[in-house]
């Protein structure tokens, strides 16, 4: 498990956030979670002032909390269910990020964007590095799949790929068992046992 510090701003917020859903006592709404990351005033939110992480966004302010949250149900961190009154639950997914302390893509409000452009042709991806919409999709069909993957093998994620590697696949797209073993992360045992698997989910999202 990578060191909480060693996480980029961006994941460690985004895990308070997925374990914010988790310690609340009793399921609500993206709206009133957003109201308590926020510290909200407002009537009725006393009862959540002793939540462990009431307030602690509170300089991005409820909006942009909210959008944060939109942002991790878009990417299958959590889902919406409770049939007629919608309430905010972890999936599987987003409890793994939380109890392994996964690096998590989250686009932060004011932060300073960072340029797009193609990487494919190189091994190794910057994480700075922006990824398009069409390959941020692959990203997130390879994370799936990751996640499937380390339950199955009841390992932390990070031990099958960690999100630095599968973002370099999905900006560099291989096609070839060559192409796969020049992206850094990626060995002679991974590609052995993981190779396969992985150049077909890329050729399915060409």
């Amino acid at each position: 498990m990578p060191a909480w510090e060693d996480l980029p701003l961006a994941s460690r917020i985004a895990v308070g956030l997925l374990d914010a859903v988790r310690r609340q006592r009793w399921p609500v709404g993206r709206r009133t979670l957003a109201r308590i990351l926020a510290g909200s005033k407002a009537e009725g939110m006393h009862k959540y002032e002793k939540h462990p992480y009431y307030g602690r966004l509170q300089t991005y302010g409820q909006d942009a909390v909210d959008g944060m949250y939109k942002q991790l149900l878009l990417a299958g961190y959590l889902r919406v269910g409770g049939g007629d009154m919608p309430v905010v639950e972890l999936t599987p997914l987003g409890r793994q990020a939380v109890e392994h302390r996964d690096a998590i893509p989250l686009d932060l409000p004011g932060a300073g964007g960072v340029a797009r452009g193609s990487a494919r042709g190189r091994g190794a991806v910057p994480e700075s590095i922006e990824l398009s919409d069409e390959d941020e999709v692959l990203f997130q069909a390879l994370r799936a799949w990751r996640t499937a993957e380390a339950l199955a093998q009841d390992v932390p994620s990070y031990i099958v790929f960690d999100d630095k590697t599968l973002r370099a696949v999905a900006a560099v797209r291989p096609e070839t068992d060559e192409a796969l073993l020049a992206v850094k992360g990626i060995g002679p045992m991974k590609l052995e046992k993981y190779g396969e698997e992985v150049l077909r989910i890329v050729s399915e999202a060409a």
